[in-house]
This record gives C-alpha cells, sequence and structure tokens, in this order.
C-alpha cells in the first residue's frame, strides 16, 4: 500500500514546488520513486517509448519562470501509458481535478491532492475491466483478470501521477486568483487615482488656499527658532474636510473620522485618504519653493506682522545664524535673537506702512540686557524717523529700512 502523506507534508511539498525546489529525499521516494514492476513491464519501463503530452506527467514551473523542472523520475508502464489515454479515464481525472480549490484549507476535508488522488485512482480501478472490454483488447485483460500485480502496478502508477496533477493544479489556482487579485488592485487604484485627480482639479482653489494658509502658519518661527510643522495635520485635515463639504458631505463628520483614523473613509471614501497623503507632499514642494525666494521690496510690504518676522528669521537662517523666537506676548521689546559665534543680536522686526519711530529703538535698547544680547537691529519695510535715526546711533543700535532690506544677510 502506497505511503499516505500528511496534510503538513502536503503543504510543504506545494510550497517547495512553487518556488522551484528540489524536493527532499523523503518525499521524492513517496512521490516519484521507481516501482516495481513486472518482467513483461520492465522491459518496457527499461526502454519506454517517446510519450505524448497526455502520458506525461505534469512538469512543475520553477519560481516566477517559464521554464520546466525535470519531469518526474518514474516511467509509465505500456498499460498505465494505455488507461491515461483512455477519454473515460482522462474525463475521471478531470472530474476530480475540478475539485481541487486553490490553498490548503477548506471545509471539506476530501479536496485535497492526497484525498483525491487515492479516491480517483481507486474510480478507475474499478472501471479498468469495462475499459478493456470495450476496447477489445484480451491480452491486457487476461493480465488483469489473472496477475494481481498489474492491477497493484497500475494503481501506484495511477495515484502519482494524479496526486502530481492535482498538486499543480493547486499551484495553478493560486496564481490564477493572485493574479487576478492583483488586475482587480490596480484597477481599484486607477480608480482611485483618477478620483483624486478629478477632485484636486475642481477644488484647486481650495488646496491653493490650503497652501497659503499653511505657509503662513508653519513658517512662524517657535522659541527654539524652528517652523511649526507640527501645526501642518491639523492644517491638511481642515483641506480635506472642506473639499468632502464640497461634495455635499459633512464636514464636521469628516473630520471627526479623519481623528479616528479614518475606518469609514476607508470603506467608502479612499479618495480623501489619499488626498490626506498627498497634501504634505504638495505642501513640502511650495514651502521650499518659497523659501529659496528673495521677497520684492512690494511683497514684503504685503506681508502681515508675522509674516514680516518669519521673513526676517528665515533670511538669517539661511546665512548660518542660529534663530529663536521669543513669546509672542511679553517680548520685552524683543522679536527675534540671532546668534552666531560670540554674537546675540536682539532684533525688532516692524512690519510698518508708515515711518518707525523712537519707541522700537528704546524697546531693543532694553531688549539687550533683558535678554543678555552683544548687540540690537530693528528692521522694518518701511523707513524710520530723523529721531529714530539719531537715538539709534546714540547706542549703537543698527537700522535696516525696507530700501536695503538685503542687509540682513550681512547683519
Amino acid at each position: 500500500m502506497a505511503t499516505r502523506l500528511s496534510q503538513l507534508e502536503i503543504q510543504e511539498i506545494t510550497r517547495l514546488l512553487e518556488q522551484g525546489k528540489a524536493l527532499p529525499e523523503k518525499f521524492r521516494d513517496i512521490l516519484f520513486a521507481d516501482q516495481q514492476l513486472s518482467s513483461e513491464d520492465s522491459i518496457v519501463a527499461a526502454n519506454p517509448e517517446p510519450l505524448s503530452p497526455a502520458e506525461r506527467t505534469v512538469e512543475t514551473p520553477q519560481a516566477q519562470s517559464d521554464e520546466a523542472v525535470t519531469p518526474t523520475a518514474f516511467s509509465l508502464t505500456t498499460f498505465g501509458k494505455f488507461l491515461l489515454d483512455d477519454p473515460q479515464v482522462q474525463h475521471t481525472v478531470s472530474k476530480f481535478m475540478s475539485r481541487v480549490e486553490s490553498g490548503t484549507h477548506s471545509k471539506y476535508v476530501n479536496n485535497q491532492p492526497e484525498d483525491l488522488a487515492a479516491m480517483c485512482a481507486d474510480e478507475i480501478i474499478q472501471t479498468v475491466p469495462q475499459i478493456l472490454e470495450q476496447s477489445g483488447n484480451g491480452d491486457f485483460l487476461w493480465r488483469w483478470q489473472n496477475k494481481t500485480d498489474l492491477r497493484k502496478d497500475s494503481r501506484r502508477q495511477l495515484l502519482r501521477v494524479i496526486r502530481e496533477r492535482l498538486i499543480q493544479r493547486v499551484i495553478d489556482l493560486k496564481k490564477e486568483r493572485e493574479s487576478k487579485e492583483t488586475k482587480e488592485k490596480r484597477e481599484e487604484k486607477a480608480k482611485e487615482d483618477e478620483a483624486v485627480e478629478r477632485l484636486l482639479e475642481k477644488y484647486s482653489d481650495t488646496v491653493n488656499t490650503f497652501l497659503a494658509i499653511a505657509e503662513r502658519k508653519v513658517s512662524v518661527l517657535d522659541e527654539y527658532g524652528d517652523e511649526r510643522f507640527h501645526l501642518l495635520p491639523n492644517l491638511v485635515d481642515d483641506c480635506v474636510a472642506k473639499i468632502a463639504g464640497k461634495e455635499g458631505m459633512s464636514e464636521i463628520h469628516i473630520r471627526a473620522e479623519l481623528r479616528k483614523g479614518g475606518t469609514f473613509l476607508r470603506r467608502r471614501h479612499k479618495e480623501l485618504l489619499r488626498i490626506r497623503e498627498i497634501l504634505p507632499v504638495e505642501f513640502v514642494n511650495y514651502h521650499n519653493e518659497r523659501r529659496g525666494k528673495t521677497k520684492t521690496t512690494e511683497e514684503m510690504a504685503s506681508l502681515s506682522g508675522v509674516d514680516f518676522e518669519t521673513a526676517v528669521g528665515r533670511i538669517l537662517l539661511e546665512h548660518g545664524w542660529h534663530v529663536s523666537a521669543t513669546a509672542a506676548t511679553g517680548d520685552q521689546g524683543a522679536d527675534l535673537i540671532a546668534s552666531k559665534a560670540e554674537r546675540r543680536v536682539i532684533i525688532q522686526a516692524k512690519r510698518y506702512s508708515g515711518a518707525v519711530g523712537n519707541k522700537a529703538v528704546q524697546e531693543v535698547v532694553g531688549a539687550i540686557l533683558f535678554y543678555g544680547g552683544t548687540e540690537g537691529c530693528v528692521v522694518t519695510n518701511s523707513t524710520f524717523t530723523p529721531a529714530a535715526r539719531a537715538l539709534a546711533q546714540k547706542n549703537n543700535i543698527r537700522l535696516i529700512d525696507g530700501s536695503r532690506f538685503e542687509e540682513i544677510a550681512e547683519l
């Protein structure tokens, strides 16, 4: 009686065949070892005739390759080939092949290659006398009826060939399923890409507004001189919620879902989550592009007070200064503190529509003592009054007006 393979062994054989690896000796002995033949059949096996495609055992493809590995290591006897060529036997084999499922787990116990192969071989053996009578092959019929070794050897051959074909069918079904899943994922992603592109184009004004708002808020330096990138996630979610609202959804609901991780959106509105991933990248590109540009006098004049302060701090950072911002309230007359080597410059950044007067200079003089500065500077997009210039000269405070704004780089 042929050795039965356990379910774990079937799984291991399937895995090795998928990867195109050689089977261990213990498996080859069970699956592919040369069988004991009767004397007449042994002569045929020693000098096998060329096999037709239907007579050959299935060759297993190597993993991720179109080339076949070496065929099974045993030859079919003349009688074995005769059976496998018979239409009735081929129909029986096809019937069991159709019962194979992809994967190794199923609610059915008997749909695995090992069980199916045994059942298929037994069913074929039961029909052999009928097949032989219909074929009119008296020699085979006589031998079948009078020689038990022919029946035993034939079942072994059938079991091995069918088992190998069923295992190959499992592999083929698994590949078909994976290919189908890959195709479906590609199609789904293409639909998502199209939906995302449509929304970004449709609401480009909303995206541009987000970029401008984020630039103003993120670019403001904190007390350590760092930009406030920690504000970006909430700004992104605000933009996503605005887009969703314009599509007829509830902005409040979308914001709540985003805070919870977007489980609901993954099921129904994946395009919103994709936009949520795209917006930070868009902002970084936008932010880097603006940071590398030198602002004109007109652009400086159009900035808010906070934006003007940030623009001054950026220039100093780009020229090797360590810059920190003072607290928004109670700043003691200083907006920025710029340090390099032994120098510690206390800076007031004044975005004015008129001329800057004495007060700004007086505040910097007091801030130098408070913050332990070595020198002070007042920067404006506008101009200074004569009194402010006189007071600055007496207290060694540097003044930089809008017409000489580029001098900040040489502070």
